[in-house]
């Protein structure tokens, strides 16, 4: 299967899913869910003209049209497939509540709002299955039956040849059209639906002139993932195609946990982010923290995909927020470069409003600022986007930004996030339209209660505009100002960059030098070794030639001596070989002879001396060369020891953060708690580098104030009625924001109706991805040119409404791999599966399991909490940050981390409550009231109906500070002390079962509580389950 097939089977596949995603329906006691049933004998109020007493509000009606058990729902579907793949019983166990088959959304006059009609997906979906269709039809049949509502009912979009109108023109919606709507419904659905079709109403009061999210939604995500299965192979975002890729080449991942030279690598100062967060100087990033950032802002400097795996407690905040520094950097260096008056174009372009007559301008922004550095973060956790808004703008005590007393925007910031000191305007917490009109009156509109606070339209024309009229030199001398002293500040930090990267590259030559060295010294001694042995073999040789030379003029002599006294007439005697010639000649004989073999022997060993003396000479030269060729090696090591005390004494780093040659004997616990390159001051020049680069950010506004404040009150308008269909300009309305607010946040349920499909956004940082489907992150996915996916698949898993079985159906249906399933793979663990850097971690099922760039310190939890999570999810990856660690020692008040064991001999309440439970916990929480003092305590089950349950009983009436409710809905928050109650009687085994298949579930509770773990339940029943066995092993 081609690539571009392969992709669109995914997407057809998740589409599918989508299509039978049921909208719920609740009648309950809030005003968005109070619902009465329609009597059709009398008028209703829109038809007696009821008016809101409130100023400045209207009714907001919404009718639902007949309501159904989502159990038959999927009953339904599930009898249009073969009768061998029917679902089983226990398939439908967690399927509750009901869905509606339509929902109509009526002003105060009764005329149909924008988006008032919805009929839900699986209507269709239902019938295309039943004539064995392609669910891909699904899109164009919601269409054509909206557009038949339009006709049936004569509704016709005002000025109807304006094509972006949205103001709709009916008369009131009476009985009649009700009825006629009913009776379409009948029709469309008599062939699985044949109760009565009942009519329910809920009535709001709403602000005028506001749009409103509608009640009833089909998918978040069909919408975007319809619009990508349009577009071409070459149009598809390269990260959807990179984590939808059929083929991963594993041969390229590197174990950075397990390849100490790849561990090193990630935090090379080459990469050094410029930029830092103004947290307190005394302490860093993490080696891990460090190496993510540093690897995140090199590898996706012209896009691409990030992964990193954060288990709780691990600082993935933190990460994130030193990201959105350096972006922030960036795109003041491109502000220098472009130049401050450059970066708008001089030529406003008008725009008709779509609501009223009114009209607005905008002015283009710089090319090179569009789609590169707007920041969006989201999930689908509410928790993590709310964490991290709070988190930016935060004032901390004792930060450098606390101690320098410096602000952006502060006043503006203070409105932004109440409960909180706060010294940036940094985040935009957008998304639903309550969100949106609340981010429009606390940062544009002037505070309207009394308290003389003004928005930033007002400070833009009251105090910016005045001061320019004043001297219009003035920000921009303040600017040339800031801009040398940013450039200072780089220069400062280049310089140690420099320096640092120098002595890393000499570190990385330190294996090399030191087998070189080893090697020349190795071979240096056996030259040594053979001089040695050929010096003395040579003096031998020498002495033994001496003692010859010796032997020979003794020889010499007596041979001398012996010509003296040879007998007269010696020639006579000689010729006639006489006795006394004979016997004179015979001791002659013997020294000749004997001189004749000194001779000999001193030629040869002369001969070989001169062979030593030439071998010593080689040897010598040789051991020379080896000495020269060592220095080289030697002076390396003097030079790394003088840079590395150079880069020491200059920047204060200490030891422990300047990674040397030891690095590779330290143990994994020390390497993670490093924070390499770290000191005061360098933390100090690249926090102020931050601070200066805001302030640019600043002054660039207030000096293009006039420009500035048309594109935000028209980004404004765009923001309050939904985006414009002319992508281009709203690119430059997104960038000219972005320039304002850095951040945008919202959930990815949000993306399709924030942000245009062909929006092309800088950075998207998605949090808490093991929580998300991975279709929920198509759409933000596409428009984005670069995202960090960070996340936990050991952490709650995605929510997935319909069942498995059917999933499954489906799966088979548009023949996919099981990867691709929703229950299967989270959006965190298809990032994971393509990040080249990360590790392998064993899980539940003794497989090795490859996760994207590891974070492993951990900050939140002390013992035996940390312990607990670290043995049964990280393979004891883990390191915990010495602060936390405890020597036994508690203080006198302290409240000791406990199981509570509760016996009961009576049934459950609603299959999951012990009321012997709730009484305990009530006991613990009166026991120790002065210990807990005024924090809150989470009280967190598996089960929703005893979190619900606890909600009750531990009502914030009488428990202020208590807060309930089931684990997967208390990820991403913690507490000093958390009661995990987990229920269930002695026939509970299955719950019991499923809440311990997986390690998730008991990591993500242990790791909410920060001091004290108390465990409310019966010990015999659960200690026999995996993962709280370990629990009940480790808390007494």
């Amino acid at each position: 299967m081609r690539e571009k097939e392969h992709l669109q089977s995914i997407i057809k596949y998740w589409r599918s899913i989508e299509v039978f995603n049921l909208p719920d329906f609740t009648m309950g006691q809030s005003e968005n869910d109070r619902y009465s049933k329609v009597d059709f004998t009398k008028k209703e109020p829109w038809l007696r003209g009821e008016v809101s007493p409130k100023a400045d509000h209207e009714f907001l009606y919404t009718l639902v049209l007949g309501t159904v058990s989502k159990k038959k729902v999927f009953k339904t579907i599930d009898s249009f497939f073969s009768v061998e793949a029917r679902l089983k019983d226990e398939d439908y166990d967690f399927i509750n509540g009901q869905t509606l088959l339509c929902s109509i959304t009526l002003s105060q006059q009764g005329t149909v709002k924008e988006f008032g009609y919805l009929l839900p997906s699986y209507i269709f979906g239902v019938q295309l299955l039943k004539q064995s269709k392609s669910l891909d039809q699904v899109n164009k049949l919601i269409k054509d039956q909206n557009d038949d509502f339009l006709h049936r009912n004569k509704i016709l979009k005002e000025h109807d040849f304006l094509e972006d109108e949205s103001e709709f023109v009916s008369g009131s919606f009476t009985h009649s059209r009700l009825q006629e709507e009913i009776d379409q419904i009948k029709k469309m659905t008599s062939f699985w639906f044949d109760e009565e079709i009942a009519v329910y109403l809920n009535v709001r009061e709403v602000k005028k002139d506001r749009n409103v999210d509608p009640p009833f939604l089909n998918s978040f995500y069909l919408d975007d993932l319809n619009k990508v299965l349009e577009l071409k192979e070459e149009q598809v975002s390269s990260i959807v195609s990179t984590l939808l890729s059929s083929q991963v080449d594993k041969s390229k991942r590197i174990d950075i946990l397990n390849n100490r030279g790849a561990f090193l690598e990630v935090i090379n100062p080459k990469y050094l982010s410029i930029g830092r967060w103004p947290n307190s100087l005394n302490y860093n990033l993490y080696h891990a923290q460090q190496g993510a950032v540093q690897n995140i802002l090199h590898n996706l400097q012209e896009g691409g995909v990030f992964s990193v795996n954060g288990p709780p407690g691990t600082g993935k905040t933190t990460l994130l927020k030193e990201v959105i520094a350096n972006v922030i950097v960036r795109r003041a260096d491109l502000i220098l470069e472009v130049g401050v008056s450059k970066i708008f174009n001089e030529k406003a372009k008008k725009v008709v409003s779509k609501s009223s007559s009114f009209v607005n301008y905008y002015h283009e922004l710089n090319s090179r600022f569009l789609g590169e550095f707007g920041i969006v973060v989201t999930s689908n956790n509410n928790t993590a986007v709310e964490n991290i808004s709070k988190e930016l703008p935060k004032r901390e005590e004792k930060s450098y930004v606390d101690t320098l007393g410096f602000g952006y925007f502060s006043e503006i910031a203070e409105r932004l996030v109440t409960g909180q000191t706060n010294w940036g305007t940094l985040a935009a917490v957008l998304g639903n339209a309550k969100n949106r009109y609340q981010f429009i009156d606390n940062f544009w509109n002037d505070d309207k209660k009394g308290k003389l606070q003004i928005g930033f339209s007002s400070f833009l024309r009251d105090v910016v505009r005045q001061k320019n009229k004043e001297d219009n030199s003035y920000y921009l001398a303040l600017f040339k100002k800031e801009e040398a002293n940013y450039r200072a500040l780089r220069r400062e930090f280049d310089s140690f960059k420099n320096l640092a990267e120098l002595y890393f590259v000499m570190l990385h030559q330190f294996g090399e030098n030191q087998s070189l060295l080893h090697e020349l010294t190795k071979t240096e001694r056996e030259i040594d070794e053979e001089l040695s042995s050929r010096e003395l073999l040579f003096n031998l040789k020498s002495a033994a030639l001496d003692d010859l030379f010796d032997d020979r003029t003794r020889v010499q002599e007596t041979l001398s001596h012996l010509k003296t006294i040879q007998p007269s007439l010696f020639f006579i005697h000689k010729l006639f070989r006489t006795s006394l010639y004979k016997e004179w000649n015979k001791s002659y004989q013997l020294p000749l002879q004997e001189l004749l073999e000194i001779n000999q022997t001193i030629s040869t060993d002369q001969a070989e001396v001169r062979q030593i003396k030439k071998e010593i000479t080689k040897l010598t030269e040789q051991q020379q060369v080896i000495r020269k060729q060592k220095s080289k090696p030697q002076q390396y090591f003097l030079d790394l020891e003088q840079k590395k005390e150079t880069i020491s004494e200059k920047y204060g780093i200490e030891i422990n953060n300047l990674p040397d040659e030891w690095f590779i004997d330290e143990s994994m616990e020390d390497l993670h708690l490093s924070m390499p390159f770290y000191s005061a001051k360098v933390a100090k020049i690249q926090s102020d580098i931050f601070l200066s680069a805001l302030r640019i950010h600043e002054l660039t506004i207030k000096i293009n104030e006039g420009i500035i404040s048309k594109n935000i009150r028209t980004y404004m308008a765009c923001l309050a009625t939904g985006p414009d269909k002319d992508t281009s300009m709203m690119q430059h309305l997104w960038d000219s924001f972005f320039i304002c607010v850095p951040v945008v946040s919202t959930t990815l349920a949000s993306i399709s109706k924030q942000f245009p499909f062909d929006l092309k956004l800088g950075w998207t940082l998605i949090d808490e991805a093991g929580q998300a489907v991975p279709q929920s992150a198509v759409g933000v996915l596409q428009r984005s040119k670069r995202a960090v996916v960070i996340g936990d698949p050991l952490q709650i898993e995605p929510v997935v409404t319909i069942p498995p079985s059917l999933v499954e159906k489906l799966r088979e249906e548009y023949k996919v791999d099981l990867l691709w399933s929703p229950y299967v793979s989270s959006l965190q663990q298809l990032a994971d599966r393509t990040s080249k850097q990360g590790t392998a971690i064993i899980d539940y099922k003794d497989t090795s399991v490859w996760t994207g760039f590891p974070l492993r310190v951990h900050r939140r939890c002390i013992d035996p909490m940390f312990s607990i999570s670290n043995s049964i999810a990280y393979n004891n990856q883990m390191v915990l940050f010495p602060g936390l660690k405890t020597d036994g020692s508690e203080s006198a008040n302290a409240i000791q981390t406990q199981w509570i064991d509760v016996k009961s001999d009576q049934s459950a309440l609603n299959k999951h409550v012990i009321l012997e439970e709730i009484a305990a916990i009530e006991s613990f929480l009166n026991t120790n009231a002065q210990a807990i003092g005024r924090d809150d305590v989470y009280i967190i089950s598996p089960f929703k109906n005893v979190a619900d349950h606890c909600s009750r009983h531990f009502n914030s009436t009488l428990y202020p500070h208590v807060k309930c409710g089931t684990v997967h809905t208390f990820q991403g928050k913690e507490a000093k002390t958390v009661v995990f109650v987990l229920g269930t009687d002695q026939n509970g085994g299955g719950a019991r079962k499923w809440a311990s298949q997986k390690p998730n579930l008991v990591n993500v509770a242990v790791t909410r509580a920060k001091k004290s773990l108390i465990i409310v339940g019966d010990r015999d029943l659960w200690r026999q389950q995996l993962y709280f066995s370990t629990l009940s092993s480790e808390v007494n």
